[in-house]
């Protein structure tokens, strides 16, 4: 395969916004012997990796993005609406009356003059727009047009709203309430330091949020679950809540894309209060050049021997080791930073393993960032 990128290209072509492509369908795997439309896998080794088809890693990265959902990434989803965090939508017949907001997307952080926009399924005599703050409801007659419903949201509307993370916006046609989503209004975000990787306040307790920004990769029969919880661990209000559930040969883990250029920084710093099952913790900094740097947190003694409490780690870059064997990150290394990730691998002889097999545990971390540190080892307090 002379473009083993080739599904990488796909998604990026798919995804653009002149395509908007709702999904992309693959035929079945029959055998090895040419009749293939996915990478195959043919061995799992004992630390989690697969080997298989030359295509196999570019097909994981493709599975990884953020801008992909497959169906195992759906049982998050179902859980939650199990749960009653998420309301199922109603099936309705076409013939009833029905339709949904198409813009402004839902989160969207709204504190200036913005367009609202929806389509009904059929022809209607008025329609509205209402946008409900925290204790305030304004309502906005809209236009129809071809089963287009459009209205402007004025700034002077804004201002009527108080702050709030929990807004919403709702669509009416001929006195029935269609469609809802959640919306941001007349908050202003924290703009975060060049040195932090995050500090997990720009999400405001909202899950959503959290888990656009931190996409999540795990292997298959393991689980993760992240949460933008108000546990106080460091500054401010929020911290990452990182539940997990693993086989004994599984991993899990959380991703970010940052771009940054950390080349005056020789350490990172984060805050994170461990659970005691002592499997490996993975803190990995990936750079332009393909570098994927890691350093284990469960290798040292200082942080090992600490249960559910909060402590400040920092990680001279001397610390983080390529994968690729490309030696220690360097400050020319990280000048060009892509992103960063949070893994938690079983360790198949653990104690924590437990009689099925698996092992789960819950982590809070916090204020990731890159710090000067005048140190040579890691320091934990």
């Amino acid at each position: 395969n002379k473009r083993k990128e080739w599904y990488i290209e796909i998604l990026d072509i798919l995804t653009k916004p002149e395509y908007d492509c709702c999904y992309f369908m693959l035929w079945s795997n029959y055998s090895r012997e040419g009749s293939y439309y996915t990478p195959f896998i043919a061995e799992k080794n004992q630390n989690g990796t697969y080997h298989g088809h030359e295509m196999l890693d570019y097909f994981i990265e493709m599975y990884n993005s953020s801008k992909s959902v497959f169906a195992s990434d759906q049982s998050a989803i179902i859980r939650d609406v199990n749960a009653g965090k998420i309301v199922v939508p109603q099936v309705l017949g076409y013939e009833e009356l029905s339709g949904y907001i198409t813009a402004p997307i839902s989160n969207k952080f709204i504190s200036e003059k913005t367009e609202l926009k929806a389509r009904v399924n059929k022809k209607v005599t008025e329609a509205e727009f209402r946008v409900v703050g925290k204790e305030e409801e304004v309502v906005i007659p809209a236009k129809v047009k071809n089963r287009q419903v459009t209205a402007i949201l004025t700034k002077e509307n804004i201002k009527k709203m108080k702050e709030t993370a929990n807004g919403k916006i709702e669509l009416y046609a001929d006195g029935k309430k269609l469609a809802s989503i959640n919306v941001l209004l007349n908050v202003d975000i924290p703009e975060m330091e060049i040195d932090t990787v995050d500090n997990f306040e720009n999400y405001f307790g909202l899950d959503t949020l959290l888990n656009g920004s931190w996409a999540i990769n795990k292997d298959s029969g393991c689980e993760l679950n992240l949460s933008n919880t108000k546990e106080k661990i460091g500054d401010g209000s929020y911290a990452l809540r990182f539940e997990y559930k693993e086989t004994k040969n599984g991993w899990a883990g959380a991703v970010c894309s940052r771009t940054a250029d950390y080349s005056s920084y020789n350490a990172l710093q984060l805050w994170i209060i461990p659970d005691g099952k002592n499997q490996k913790t993975v803190v990995q900094i990936n750079t332009a050049d393909g570098g994927s740097y890691e350093a284990y947190l469960n290798t040292y003694e200082e942080y090992a021997d600490i249960k559910d409490k909060p402590i400040r780690v920092i990680l001279p870059f001397s610390e983080f080791v390529d994968k690729g064997n490309r030696g220690a990150l360097t400050s020319k290394a990280a000048k060009d930073i892509t992103g960063f990730a949070l893994y938690i691998n079983a360790i198949p002889d653990s104690k924590a393993i437990d009689e099925n097999g698996q092992v789960s545990g819950v982590l809070y971390f916090d204020e990731i960032k890159a710090v000067k540190y005048s140190g040579t080892n890691i320091l934990v307090e």
